[in-house]
């Protein structure tokens, strides 16, 4: 199933349930570079979906693979070795590494605020509940 035949089976599915979005069923979708903002993928089943170079921002997660945090300014997505903040999608070894002044380069000294007070508690929610890959470990969102 390519990804015109899953949005067109998706959005029969909206208007007839009228569950935006929650649950689709996603199974070994090949959803490269697909644009995933904003989508409610609360209760989908992604086992097996290919995500790589997907847009996650503002996603909400299925809460397995992709975990969604909306906290102050930034929409905060993540998978079993990625994290979007913002319009931003690095590895989690590159988030924790990055200084000062690479933050202040993304988005100037609110980012850095956001980054000083929320960094601790970022690691510490996906130290505790970690995404966990698909099936062929696909779950891979590098940036485009």
């Amino acid at each position: 199933m390519n990804i015109e035949q899953i949005i067109r089976q998706h959005t029969l599915w909206l208007k007839t349930d009228g569950e935006e979005g929650s649950h689709a069923n996603l199974t070994r979708a090949n959803l490269t570079r697909a644009n995933l903002g904003g989508a409610n993928l609360t209760g989908a089943n992604l086992y097996g979906a290919n995500l790589t170079g997907a847009n996650l921002y503002g996603t909400t997660g299925d809460l397995k693979h992709i975990k969604s945090i909306f906290c102050d300014a930034y929409p905060v997505t993540y998978t079993y070795d990625l994290m979007q903040i913002g319009c931003q999608r690095h590895k989690f070894e590159d988030w924790w590494g990055f200084g000062d002044n690479r933050i202040i380069e993304m988005d100037g000294k609110n980012a850095l605020k956001f980054w000083r007070t929320w960094k601790p508690i970022l690691q510490k929610i996906i130290e505790v509940s970690p995404a966990t890959a698909t099936a062929t470990g696909y779950v891979d969102v590098r940036a485009i």
